[in-house]
């Protein structure tokens, strides 16, 4: 049964993640490489993840599966969360599972698609984004979609016995729409 295109790119499209993912989530979930991106999370098992899948899709909340359009291979996934109505203000995140994408531009053009369907679909205000001090191609990235460093939680997360900031960065609507001029 073909999947729900909810967002089409040049080279990915984004549909509703769904319990079916449960197996490719759970294996980049337990994955060392992108352990070390996230929040800490003990080892999980597929049901596990398929109520995680349930949190993540509740309310607001907007939960996205990355696919190739090439192989229609599910690759990553985007989510929109923490959604405060009332201040028009949401936490986004872009997590790439496959590892021959990550660094393949990939991270941009969802991050794109994000932020025009934050501003203009979700009519929010502003978008944050929190990422670890370590993952240079995660602040790359905000950094060439012009985020505006707000703080820094100090030595908040421990990763192989040494602590590490947690960078807090967010975009604003008007902010983006002017970036995006220049895209």
């Amino acid at each position: 049964m073909a999947k729900t295109k909810y967002i089409e790119c040049e080279h990915i499209y984004l549909r509703p993640v769904e319990k079916e993912d449960a197996a490719i989530l759970q294996k980049w979930r337990n994955d060392p490489h992108m352990r070390g991106l996230l929040a800490y999370r003990p080892p999980c098992t597929e049901e596990d993840v398929v109520k995680w899948i349930e949190r993540m899709s509740a309310g607001d909340n907007v939960f996205l599966g990355i696919v190739n359009k090439e192989d229609d291979k599910l690759i990553g996934i985007v989510n929109v969360g923490s959604v405060d109505r009332l201040n028009r203000s949401a936490e986004g995140g872009i997590a790439i599972g496959e590892p021959e994408f990550r660094s393949a531009g990939i991270g941009f053009e969802v991050s794109v698609a994000m932020l025009d369907f934050v501003f203009d679909y979700m009519n929010l205000h502003r978008l944050y984004v929190t990422a670890h001090g370590y993952n240079e191609i995660s602040l790359l990235l905000t950094k060439k979609l012009k985020f505006v460093e707000e703080g820094k939680q100090r030595d908040a997360i421990l990763r192989r016995g040494k602590y590490h900031d947690l960078i807090v960065l967010s975009l604003l609507e008007d902010e983006w729409r002017e970036v995006k001029k220049t895209l």
